[in-house]
């Protein structure tokens, strides 16, 4: 089920949007080369769409658990307090699985399955999702970032294996043995020019230094946003 995440977003002229992201989209809006180029449609298209999620916004404070993403297309820095932080920056192999499991139809492929020596080349469908061209797509938004040599490594969780430099046939062979065999893994991204920092907005000492560091960058936070703020610690410490 797609919940709100708080969004705001200073554009490179300084003005601040205040916004609410589902947060099934914050990867494609921010793991996406386009947002490090601060390509303009892009970055319209993010206005447009986490305008009114789920409501109005409440403004630079966190929505919950779900937490807070802050873009500063000024200064280069992105705030990550999505769900405990750690999140930006990565694509996770599930998704790239499940995208891959789908036909053009987003019917089910065969793609991928037991049976076959090479079940990508058998059904057609499980390598044709990295040429897609849609970047709502998490395959084709990482098949973009290998295009420029900018995926780090892979990290595979069961084994606390991380293949260094890799390509992309690396991440198909991982798919081809399938998520119950190598279990979870996500590729890391090279972001910059954007510096990414991590905060966990569930922990009062990281929530604090969060919003010390958001009005070192400029942002005024209103009386109702500081209140939001306070309440959002309250409520973690009475929890």
């Amino acid at each position: 089920m797609s919940s709100g995440v708080s969004f705001v977003m200073r554009g490179t002229s300084g003005r601040i949007h205040r916004l609410v992201a589902s947060n099934k989209e914050c990867h494609w809006a921010v793991d996406n080369l386009r947002l490090l180029r601060k390509d303009p449609a892009h970055i319209a298209r993010i206005k447009r769409e986490f305008q009114n999620f789920f409501g109005p916004p409440k403004g630079i404070a966190p929505e919950g658990d779900y937490g807070i993403i802050v873009v500063d297309l000024q200064r280069n820095i992105i705030f990550d307090a999505w769900e405990g932080g750690g999140h930006i920056g990565k694509i996770h192999g599930a998704s790239l699985y499940f995208e891959a499991m789908a036909d053009e139809n987003r019917g089910i492929s065969t793609s991928f399955s037991t049976g076959s020596s090479s079940p990508t080349q058998a059904a057609g469908q499980g390598v044709a999702v990295f040429e897609q061209t849609d970047d709502d797509y998490s395959s084709v938004r990482l098949r973009e970032f290998f295009d420029e040599g900018r995926v780090t490594q892979v990290s595979v969780r069961r084994n606390s294996t991380d293949i260094q430099s890799p390509t992309l046939s690396d991440v198909i062979a991982l798919l081809e043995r399938g998520i119950s065999a190598v279990g979870p893994f996500h590729c890391v991204l090279d972001m910059q020019p954007f510096q990414v920092e991590t905060f966990d907005v569930c922990k009062e000492e990281e929530t604090r230094a969060l919003m010390a560091r958001i009005e070192e960058l400029g942002f005024t936070l209103t009386r109702q946003e500081l209140a939001l703020w306070e309440e959002h610690i309250r409520e973690r410490q009475e929890g």
